[in-house]
């Protein structure tokens, strides 16, 4: 049996359109952990499900389930410590986990729709997960330079401390960086970060140019 995702290896019923959902929720509420203390468990709750979604779809694949399991502890504990608002060179480097969490999800799901014959629903709720995979990780590689690098991005706001928080408030960054909208409220200051953004653009446009279009375009509805 190959480690990820094939179309050969059976997962939960309705684990991806799951994931995805979860992802979803987890991508757009995240202002709110940098809110109440209440708001703050709401995501703390919300970053536990999409580590659970994550790992059940890879239950029946037992590397790939060993390795997002022993990924997702420190990862646990990093949310914890970012519901608390622990801001801390220990929170940061536990994200480091959380990264790599993510990063095996997107390659594994990678792998599993690019191998796919038949592109059904579960091929399109996968190769959005991705997206909005892609948009978490590189929210999580702009908290870490931050801390790497203090003063790394400038806010033009009047309460920049309350707008730049936890690692969820570079989630806004990070989409707003992937979409290429670009509203100019934040911007990366230091070389490093311009090259991270430059990435990030080139990977998102190439995304969807071309796996997202070649996927819509073999789509074919079921019939039942």
């Amino acid at each position: 049996m190959q480690m990820g995702l094939v179309p050969s290896v059976p997962v939960p019923r309705h684990a991806f359109p799951h994931l995805f959902f979860a992802l979803l929720a987890f991508t757009i509420l995240a202002p709110l952990a940098t809110g109440s203390q209440v708001q703050r468990l709401v995501y703390l709750a919300l970053s536990l499900l999409v580590l659970i979604a994550g790992i059940r779809l890879s239950w029946f694949v037992p590397k790939t389930r060993l390795a997002l399991l022993v990924l997702a502890v420190p990862a646990i504990v990093a949310s914890a410590l970012g519901a608390s608002h622990a801001r801390s060179p220990v929170e940061a480097f536990l994200l480091v986990f959380t990264a790599s969490f993510f990063i095996l999800m997107t390659v594994r799901l990678l792998h599993k729709i690019v191998h796919d014959t038949v592109v059904t629903a579960d091929t399109l709720y996968g190769a959005a997960s991705i997206y909005l995979f892609i948009g978490i990780t590189f929210a999580l590689v702009y908290y870490i330079i931050s801390h790497l690098q203090p003063g790394a991005f400038y806010v033009n706001a009047t309460r920049s401390a309350d707008l730049i928080g936890g690692w969820p408030s570079y989630v806004y960054f990070s989409f707003v960086t992937l979409s290429t909208v670009g509203y100019g409220d934040i911007t990366p200051a230091t070389q490093l970060v311009r090259s991270v953004v430059i990435l990030q653009v080139v990977t998102g446009v190439f995304y969807v140019a071309v796996l997202i279009g070649r996927l819509v375009d073999l789509y074919r509805p079921s019939t039942k």
